[in-house]
C-alpha cells in the first residue's frame, strides 16, 4: 500500500508500503492498515503517526498538521495538508506554547463576547489553531530531550 503526503511546500514524504498510519478526522481517530476500505476524509488537526518497515526495522515518524485531506483506497493513501511539521523540527517551545494559549484566548474571548451568535466557521477556524498548537507542544514534549539528558 502506498503512501504519499504532500503540503504547499512539495511532497513531503513517499512511501511503496507502510505498517499503519494513525491520524484524527473529523469523527474522531482512525488507523489505517494495509488494504483499508476506501475512504476519503477530511482530517483534523493533530498528530499523525506512521509505521513502517526499513531494512527489517520498524521506524516510526511524526508530524503535526493544520488540517488536511486524506484519499484512501484499498492500494494507496495520499494525503495533503495545509502545514506538516516533523517533530524533530519542533525547536522554539517558547513560540509553541505563546500560540497555543493565544488561541485559548481568542477562543475563550469569542464565545464570551458572541453568546448564542456564534458563527460556526469562525470558531472551527480558531479551533484548528489551538488543536494544531496543543498537538506541535505534545510532539514537541516527545522529541526534545533536556540538558540533563533525560527524556521528556
Amino acid at each position: 500500500m502506498n503512501l504519499q503526503i504532500t503540503s504547499a511546500s512539495g511532497n513531503i514524504l513517499a512511501l511503496e508500503s507502510f505498517s499503519s498510519l494513525s491520524c484524527v478526522t473529523e469523527s474522531g481517530q482512525i488507523t489505517i492498515l494495509p488494504g483499508h476500505e476506501a475512504l476519503l476524509s477530511a482530517l483534523r488537526p493533530g498528530i499523525v503517526t506512521i509505521k513502517y518497515i526499513e531494512n527489517g526495522l520498524e521506524k516510526i515518524l511524526e508530524y503535526v498538521s493544520g488540517g488536511w485531506i486524506a484519499n484512501i483506497t484499498p492500494e494507496s493513501v495520499t494525503i495533503v495538508s495545509d502545514i506538516l511539521e516533523s517533530g524533530e523540527d519542533l525547536n522554539d517551545l517558547e513560540y509553541i506554547e505563546a500560540q497555543k494559549k493565544e488561541a485559548q484566548y481568542l477562543m475563550d474571548s469569542y464565545k464570551a463576547e458572541n453568546g448564542t451568535d456564534i458563527d460556526p466557521r469562525r470558531l472551527i477556524a480558531i479551533e484548528h489553531d489551538f488543536l494544531r498548537f496543543s498537538a506541535m507542544h505534545e510532539l514537541w514534549s516527545k522529541y526534545k530531550i533536556p540538558n540533563d539528558g533525560s527524556r521528556r
